[in-house]
């Protein structure tokens, strides 16, 4: 495809709808929208194209395609899914129905053509049609609105896209309405309603839209869908009704939910390209395989594209469609088979000189994911010690030590209650208790002090009680518990900031192992501070009994101070020394109990910040090896993607590992500081781009250890943002197919032998017999297409110009250019137009099948009141049907059929009315196969064709002996047999284009008439007239035994 950089004169864009029924139309449509990303860049960029699926399977997922999300929007999918309950209600009104048909039901416009063979077995669909096509076209039907609606959406959508903005980005937008339809005639859904959807698109747009064209795109290969006997006859049954609709004078009829009755007289499709996997006499086969399918889908799609592509290849394009309307609308309408069949069908084929962009972008896109994940597993350079990063830690946070234990002590022992810290109010207790010591002197005074002191005790003690909880616990220990939380949570949060920044792709640190690394080395400092704690450090006992045995004590060294034989003012020194003892001895205990909490608080916070180093350290170990195995799996893709070199597209694929290097060097600079930072970049917008990350956080591989983390997540963001960088650099990088093929792809005679296997690829995918004795295959029904870029002063491109000449690969051949962007390729396409169905090789076997699944009632059809009107796509033997033709229409002219006002045509046959219909191409199948298989069977019995040929021979017994019966009586007024089929003559001769019987007029009546096809020099009747005039001569001859008679017979019409 063109893209949006070229000029005017390059390219033009029609609105259009692309329509994919069934996998294999989905399949199509989905290429169609990676060939739009591959040329525009994404589907934004070319919003007059729409898409609809329609499919009665659900469909998988679809990748991103060069990081752009091409997947079906809800408005763009239909599912024609029909549940269980809409299938018992349906069996339902079929049996009320059957029952009284006069009973109307809110199935009766289905009912009308669906098969009752089918209602039995019939299930819920939800995951497919089962390969029935009667099955799809139910669903169809059933969702009929839905379907409808989404086909007006998307017109409405290329209706409303901004043209104005196409005009100025180079784009010529034509006037009109295209829209193409894509799937197989193999399966139930796409093969049960392609009829469907060409008449809906007609009913929808025809009348309503200027310049409106349906283009249909059909697989007709069953080996494709397995090959098996019912996939075949079901292919066949299909071409069976296409062909019926296809022939001048059929009517489609269908009554669609809310609408009125539908009866269309034209094809179905303004063009139909039926595409198989093998060209004209098997030159090129295209060996059944997933594989094969891709690559005919993504011919299907890269010819689609072509009709909005540039302007030579569009034109180019059109002039094959120009032939075919030429045709069917010229005297070659029909073949020359002795019974005729519309030339109406195209072909198509492709093949490409191509440089890889998908393939080249997306082993140069898996090259950076590979290295942008390295980046983040083990950082860029020499990774740093554990220590170092700890030392860093440790100054941003102002630890101001290397002991996280003495960290720890610290930060509680600072904690304040009441405004001042614990040891501050031990202290300070301390100092009271000396101050009143030291106040008191007297005697009065000191006996005081023995009563307040104990007491003073039992309060200290209560204030630093140790206590199981809260209520137990000390007044001045319990906020020192309560606020240890408020400790580990700040530290908590230092380890979660510095944990982010050197997890931020720019930090000097950045790499999950260094950050693994500093967890685990900050957890073997966690835990040592843990074991510093545990060691010696009993939990005090109460003091109770310790204050008594203190108070006893100090009561019982003052008394004996006081009765010692000394001066008072002697004694009260000495008492102050017994008091301050106590005292000291007490404040012991209160510092014991203290710092027995910091202890445990340290520890109980250093087992806590374990924990949470434990899950931090678990969460990055878990995105680390998430990562790897990422990494691994994306190593694992690489040699699959260099290894297996599957081919999309039916050509010559040029390509090479320098290729891709230059590109990941394009995104990824091969100088270290220019590395680092396209690293840190395309990191940063992959975070960015989690759905897990908000606009306002710094970009942090930390927000990658959130609960909520899936692999996904990552997989997804870095596939977004690496593709589409790849596919920008990969634009900048488009190398000249034309150059890349000449320089790389070997000697003068090896180009020109791959030449010559290019242009056989390229011929067209169906295997058509086009050496035919009843067909012309004249060169103008063939249009071929040489595209490629062609800048001026090119030596290459001069060189391959020779190439081409040499290898006669021009003959018969248009060379188009295209834009500078295109020049990554080089297109040889070929369009074949109007040729019949029996042309196809491969039918044969299809019908020998069809016939097969028929006698055994698999009911193929997609309407239980077709089947007796359809004649068969591969005609009977020529000279049987030479023979029973000439049968027939004598009979018809000598009146052996009884007619009916609509021209209906019946027989009496020993006395049993057989009913024949008004299609003369059907009954001469019917009497022709009659006819064969008696020969086969070498049988003896009479067939309805020996019937007629009896009746036919004693009739012109019966004139011959009678020739008044033949040339009448004017004076009697009698009309004989001879006006009649003169009558019959001029009434066949007035037929219409549109008459179903048109096709035969030249035979039965002769072809000097104006625009009259026809290979008789004579038509039947008029050789009719001819014999029984010559025989009528030849008995008056013998009766009257002379040379002359009297009377000259009539003479022959014109």
């Amino acid at each position: 495809m063109a893209s949006i950089e070229e000029s005017n004169s390059l390219f033009s864009v029609t609105r259009s709808i692309c329509v994919g029924i069934g996998g294999t139309g989905r399949d199509v449509l989905v290429r169609i929208r990676e060939n739009i990303v591959d040329a525009f860049g994404s589907l934004a960029d070319l919003p007059i194209i729409s898409f609809v699926q329609i499919d009665t399977d659900r469909g998988g997922s679809i990748p991103n395609y060069r990081g752009q999300n091409i997947s079906f929007t809800p408005s763009e999918i239909v599912h024609i899914k029909v549940s269980l309950n809409q299938v018992n209600q349906f069996r339902q009104n079929f049996d009320t129905r059957s029952g009284n048909e006069h009973i109307d039901t809110p199935d009766d416009n289905i009912l009308e053509w669906f098969p009752p063979e089918l209602i039995k077995n019939l299930q819920a669909i939800e995951n497919g049609a089962g390969a029935v096509r009667a099955i799809g076209r139910f669903a169809l039907f059933k969702n009929y609105q839905k379907v409808v609606e989404s086909l007006q959406q998307a017109h409405h959508r290329v209706l409303s896209a901004n043209v104005q903005s196409l005009i100025e980005r180079g784009m010529d937008v034509k006037p009109g309405l295209r829209v193409f339809v894509a799937g197989s005639l193999c399966g139930g859904t796409g093969g049960g309603m392609f009829l469907d959807m060409g008449y809906i698109l007609r009913q929808l747009f025809a009348r309503g839209v200027a310049d409106f064209e349906t283009h249909g795109y059909f697989i007709i290969c069953p080996e494709l869908y397995g090959g098996n006997q019912h996939v075949k006859a079901n292919t066949y049954a299909a071409l069976k009704e296409l062909d019926f609709y296809n022939r001048f004078g059929t009517t489609f009829e269908a009554q669609y939910p809310g609408q009125f009755r539908l009866r269309e007289q034209r094809e179905p499709y303004n063009y139909t390209y039926l595409i198989s996997n093998a060209t004209p006499g098997n030159t090129f086969i295209i060996p059944p395989s997933a594989e094969a399918k891709e690559q005919i889908t993504n011919n299907i799609a890269q010819k689609i594209c072509l009709s909005f592509s540039s302007n030579a290849t569009a034109a180019a394009e059109i002039s094959a469609r120009d032939n075919l309307k030429a045709i069917d609308g010229g005297e070659e309408a029909y073949d020359r088979h002795p019974r005729p069949n519309r030339q109406r069908y195209m072909t198509m084929g492709l093949a490409s000189i191509y440089f890889p962009q998908e393939q080249i972008s997306a082993l140069a896109a898996n090259q950076v994911k590979i290295e942008v994940l390295e980046f983040w597993e083990s950082g860029l350079g020499t990774a740093p010690s554990a220590a170092q990063i700890q030392r860093v830690f440790a100054g941003r946070c102002a630890w101001e030590t290397d002991s996280v234990g003495a960290l720890l002590k610290k930060r509680l022992e600072t904690l304040e209650t009441s405004g001042t810290t614990v040891q501050a109010k031990i202290t300070q207790w301390h100092n009271n208790q000396y101050a009143a010591i030291s106040a008191a002197r007297s005697v009065a005074e000191q006996d005081n002090l023995k009563v307040t002191l104990p007491q003073n005790f039992a309060a200290l003690a209560s204030y630093v009680r140790l206590g199981d909880n809260a209520k137990e616990r000390g007044v001045w220990l319990a906020p020192l518990v309560e606020q240890t939380s408020g400790v580990i949570t700040d530290i908590k949060d230092s380890i979660n900031v510095f944990l982010a920044q050197i997890l931020q792709p720019d930090h000097e640190f950045f790499g999950l192992e260094n950050g693994l690394s500093w967890l685990q080395h900050l957890k073997q400092t966690f835990e040592r501070a843990r074991g510093e704690q545990l060691q010696d450090k009993k939990r005090p006992v109460d003091p109770s009994g310790e204050l008594n045995g203190i108070t006893q004590r100090m009561q019982h060294e003052v008394q004996a101070i006081r009765s010692q034989r000394f001066p008072w003012w002697g004694k009260t020194g000495k008492i102050q020394v017994a008091f301050r003892t106590a005292v000291d001895q007490v404040t012991a205990l209160a510092k014991k109990n203290y710092q027995w909490q910091i202890s445990r608080q340290v520890q109980l916070a250093a087992e806590e910040l374990i924990e949470f180093t434990n899950q931090k350290i678990a969460a990055l170990d878990n995105l680390r090896n998430s990562i790897h195995n990422e990494i691994i799996e994306l190593q694992s893709n690489a040699d699959r993607l260099t290894q297996t070199n599957v081919k999309k597209r039916i050509g010559l694929l040029i390509i090479s590992a320098q290729d891709t290097q230059q590109l990941v060097e394009a995104v990824l600079p091969p100088q270290s500081s220019e590395r680092r930072l396209a690293l840190n970049r395309i990191s940063t917008q992959i975070i960015q781009n989690s759905t897990l990350v908000n606009s306002d956080e710094r970009p942090s591989l930390e927000r990658f250890l959130q609960n909520q983390f899936e692999p996904a997540d990552v997989r997804q963001a870095l596939n977004r943002v690496v593709d589409q960088g790849t596919t920008t650099q990969m634009k900048k990088l488009r190398k000249s197919a034309v150059q890349q093929f000449m320089a790389t792809m070997g000697s003068r005679q090896q180009l020109l032998a791959y030449l010559t296997e290019l242009s056989q690829q390229s011929e067209v995918l169906l295997p058509l017999n086009l050496d035919d004795g009843y067909f012309n295959k004249a060169d103008y029904k063939q249009s071929r297409i040489i595209a490629y870029h062609q800048p001026n002063d090119d030596s290459s491109v001069e060189a391959f110009q020779q190439l081409l000449q040499e290898s006669d690969v021009l003959r018969n051949a248009r060379v188009v250019p295209l834009p500078d962007s295109e020049q990554h390729h080089v297109i040889f396409v070929t369009e074949y137009a109007a040729f019949p169905l029996r042309l196809i090789n491969s039918l044969e076997h299809g019908g020998l099948k069809y016939a097969y699944e028929s006698t055994k009632g698999r009911y193929l059809h997609t309407n239980k009141n077709i089947e007796p009107s359809l004649t068969d796509v591969l005609p009977p033997p020529p000279d049987v049907v030479i023979t029973v033709k000439e049968l027939f229409f004598k009979c018809l002219g000598l009146g052996i059929f009884d007619g009916r006002d609509n021209g209906d045509l019946s027989l009496l046959s020993h006395s049993k009315r057989i009913f024949l219909g008004k299609d003369w191409s059907a009954i001469i199948d019917q009497l022709s196969w009659a006819q064969v298989q008696k020969a086969q069977e070498n049988g003896a019995s009479l067939t309805l064709t020996d019937f007629l040929g009896q009746q036919c021979s004693q009739k012109i017994q019966q004139l011959v002996e009678n020739p008044s019966d033949w040339y009448g009586d004017s004076e009697r007024n009698y009309v004989g047999q001879r006006q009649k089929v003169e009558a019959l003559i001029s009434e066949i001769r007035n037929y219409p284009r549109e008459h179903i019987n048109y096709s035969w007029v030249a035979s039965v009546a002769g072809k000097d008439i104006e625009n009259i096809t026809g290979f008789e020099k004579k038509g039947i009747l008029q050789e009719l007239i001819q014999e029984i005039d010559r025989r009528i001569e030849q008995k008056i001859k013998t009766i009257e035994g002379t040379v002359t008679i009297e009377q000259e017979p009539p003479l022959l019409p014109d």
